[in-house]
């Protein structure tokens, strides 16, 4: 047997622990603004899936510096595998950076333009 019972635990649990939460984030928001009103919850509902979008895109990155990590580890080149996953975090960083300025500097542009009409649709079946 290649994996025991316990080292395959200790590879799910944080996985599992990971969709728990990300779910449990999204109802947060949601139970959040609940009291505000219909239009206040889909707004949230809106915007968390683009949430939802930038979290599986690191997930993604994640599990393929694991993937090459382990390819590393089983080969016996410990220290690739160190460098492979400094290389990682660097970019994963440089990435989360570089979408956060980019979200902050073009916030209205990319709200108006995923959702401009958003309200006006709503507003209007009313």
């Amino acid at each position: 047997m290649l994996f025991s019972k316990r080292n395959l635990a200790g590879l799910i649990l944080p996985l599992m622990l990971e969709q728990i939460i990300m779910g449990t984030i999204g109802m947060a928001d949601m139970l959040m603004v609940a009291s505000a009103g219909e239009a206040a919850v889909s707004g949230v509902s809106l915007i968390d899936s683009i949430n939802m979008l930038f979290q599986s895109m690191f997930s993604a990155l994640a599990t393929g510096g694991a993937i090459i990590c382990t390819q590393y580890i089983g080969k016996g080149e410990k220290r690739q595998a160190n460098l492979a996953a400094k290389h990682l975090l660097a970019e994963s960083v440089v990435l989360s950076m570089g979408i956060f300025l980019l979200c902050l500097g073009f916030r209205n542009q990319i709200l108006n333009g995923l959702y401009g009409s958003a309200e006006k649709r709503f507003w209007n079946r009313r």
